[in-house]
């Protein structure tokens, strides 16, 4: 593995190739230099990001395959408790040899001027990670003294919604190679309009405060257990203050937040052909366009919102079992797809779907030193 470059900013560009390649791609432009045989990698953002360049030599047992593969994880860290990781490259570019990978982090320690990066790939044959180390200058190195320790509980309001939080820490958490760190968060939400909890975390972005955000590869806990805890893969230093936005889920639903679709056919398994099934619903169109392969939805909205979150919540087959929504993607903030776990007898299904505004909250906390106490 060979560390190609760490840039910083807006807009990032590596080329790769034989030294006149690699020449003709700082004095030519990018078509001319194609043309001479270059490998131009790029990537842009709005906010300025910290991009990984690492080249991957004679890959052997940890070749992509052609079918699905594992992705990689990056970490970057310093000394101090911070460590974000990056899980999949932004861009890239495998050839036979070599594989060449972007990895873009919108938060990244800027305390430290030197940080650490592990890079983890993926071994198909013995279906282990192997790490790799680098220690390398940060381009975004930014004095900062200790900030002042919190006073717990902190305690936040924003419109109808009191957010307390009592408790924000380091822990080490077994994961996908050896031990990795997380973050613990203890809360308490109160709805002024009701006198039960009827809220819960559904996920954590950390800000950084230089206008970089994180969003971390794992997170969670059981839908009771959110209501007042929530963990997340990562480690912020316990020597400065961060930003937390907690984004918040209602566990009831309003009859305008709720979209019913009934006795879909499953391909496959059915006589009639699926059709596409659209409803209004928040100001926008949502449209079920496909099942696949029989486990999954494919779903549209238009116009792009932002400011919605789109949820499969309900899944029921044509025997009257439930089974729980599987994997969620989207791309763009327009095209979703929702995993099913269906039973094989299933031949049609009703899906419930979920949308509605976003909601969340913002809390500024400097994190405790594991084994302190918190706060009742």
């Amino acid at each position: 593995m060979r560390l190609r470059g760490v840039s910083y900013g807006t807009q990032h560009r590596l080329v790769t190739g034989n030294f006149w390649q690699r020449s003709a791609g700082r004095l030519f432009s990018e078509s001319m230099a194609r043309r001479l045989g270059a490998q131009i990698l790029s990537h842009s953002n709005k906010s300025p990001s910290l991009v990984v360049w690492v080249e991957h030599l004679r890959q052997g047992t940890t070749r992509r395959p052609t079918g699905g593969y594992t992705a990689t994880p990056m970490i970057i860290s310093d000394g101090e408790g911070t460590e974000f990781e990056q899980v999949g490259a932004s861009t890239g570019s495998q050839s036979t040899n070599t594989l060449v990978e972007g990895f873009a982090f919108g938060a990244f320690p800027r305390s430290s001027r030197k940080v650490n990066i592990t890079v983890k790939a993926f071994d198909y044959v013995s279906r282990d990670f192997h790490e790799v180390y680098f220690n390398v200058s940060s381009p975004a190195f930014v004095s900062s003294k200790t900030g002042e320790l919190t006073s717990y509980p902190v305690l936040v309001e924003k419109d109808d919604l009191t957010f307390v939080l009592r408790g924000f820490h380091p822990m080490r958490r077994s994961g996908r190679n050896k031990d990795e760190a997380w973050m613990a968060t203890r809360y308490q939400i109160v709805d002024a309009r009701s006198p039960v909890n009827v809220w819960r975390v559904r996920a954590i972005s950390v800000l950084d405060g230089n206008g970089g955000s994180y969003w971390p590869s794992a997170q969670g806990g059981l839908p009771e257990i959110t209501r007042t805890n929530f963990e997340f893969r990562g480690g912020l230093s316990t020597n400065h203050p961060w930003t937390l936005r907690f984004h918040l889920a209602n566990t009831a639903y309003a009859s305008n937040e709720l979209f019913v679709a009934r006795d879909l056919p499953l391909p496959g398994r059915s006589e009639r052909r699926f059709q596409p099934v659209s409803a209004r619903l928040q100001g926008v169109t949502l449209t079920l366009t496909d099942i696949r392969s029989r486990n999954y939805v494919f779903a549209e909205l238009s116009p792009k919102d932002e400011n919605l979150q789109f949820e499969l919540v309900k899944v029921v087959d044509d025997h009257g079992r439930e089974a729980p929504p599987g994997v969620t993607g989207s791309q763009g903030g327009t095209n979703f797809h929702f995993g099913l776990n269906l039973e094989p007898e299933a031949s049609a299904v009703d899906l419930t779907f979920a949308l509605r505004r976003k909601r969340f909250i913002d809390v500024t906390a400097r994190p405790q030193p594991t084994g302190s106490s918190t706060a009742p």
